[in-house]
């Protein structure tokens, strides 16, 4: 009977408070309702604001696609221009390395024989590369030069730190002991790739030949590091072309 009291009490009182919370939110809400009204346009101001960033942004997006897809296009297209160009370019290598093939490659072994006191003796040795571990002299075909057979002699000097020796070599077998004569000359290694591009180096002063000095040169014409540069041209298909002036008379 006392827990059945109680419990008629406890949900009466519940009921009581329930009705005063009620009466006190319908009081709370009746009198602010203005408050809440603003409250909930300005929340839809905001909702509705969002809404037309968001579309705003979604167009933004589109036109960045739009642009990508565009420069997409404009990226392929210039891709194909460069490759065209590329081609062009490629095309006009390989024409002037054939012009080039035909100007030096065609450079005989010696120029045509002459009786004149002036020539070049020019000559193309290859197995260059074999200069690297081979000290053994290289002597050129002959060209005559004022009735002299003249040619070209190469040979690595210097082992630790390789040059390569250059010189002008009278090789006629009939020269008499007392033949003797003065020269002007200058020598060149010229470059395959670049006609216009030549190592040289010439003499400050008149060399004389005789009295058994029958040939002349620079012992450190080139450093191999010069010579084999690929960017300089010397060393091609691994040969080297050097050419040597020559002008010769009596000895004083």
């Amino acid at each position: 009977l006392f827990r059945m009291e109680s419990s008629e009490v406890l949900e009466a009182s519940l009921e009581a408070n329930t009705a005063f919370i009620s009466k006190a939110l319908h009081e709370f809400l009746g009198d602010h309702s203005p408050i809440l009204h603003s409250v909930q346009e300005s929340l839809n101001q905001s909702i509705n604001g969002y809404s037309d960033k968001i579309k705003s942004l979604e167009a933004d997006l589109e036109q960045c696609r739009n642009k990508l897809g565009q420069c997409k296009k404009d990226l392929h297209g210039t891709t194909d221009t460069f490759k065209v160009m590329i081609a062009m370019k490629n095309a006009k290598i390989k024409e002037l390395e054939r012009q080039l093939e035909a100007a030096v490659p065609g450079i005989p072994d010696a120029v045509t024989d002459s009786s004149s006191p002036v020539g070049v003796v020019q000559a193309r040795f290859t197995g260059a590369h074999r200069l690297m571990d081979d000290d053994s002299p290289m002597t050129s075909k002959s060209t005559k030069i004022a009735g002299v057979d003249w040619a070209v002699k190469i040979q690595r000097i210097h082992a630790d730190s390789p040059s390569l020796f250059v010189g002008l070599i009278a090789i006629s077998p009939d020269i008499p002991t007392s033949w003797s004569c003065s020269a002007i000359v200058s020598y060149h290694l010229l470059s395959q790739l670049n006609v216009e591009l030549r190592h040289t180096r010439k003499p400050s002063f008149i060399v004389n030949f005789g009295n058994g000095m029958t040939c002349i040169g620079f012992p450190d014409f080139v450093s191999f590091k010069v010579l084999f540069d690929a960017k300089n041209g010397y060393v091609k298909d691994d040969s080297i072309v050097i050419s040597i002036d020559v002008s010769l008379f009596p000895a004083a």
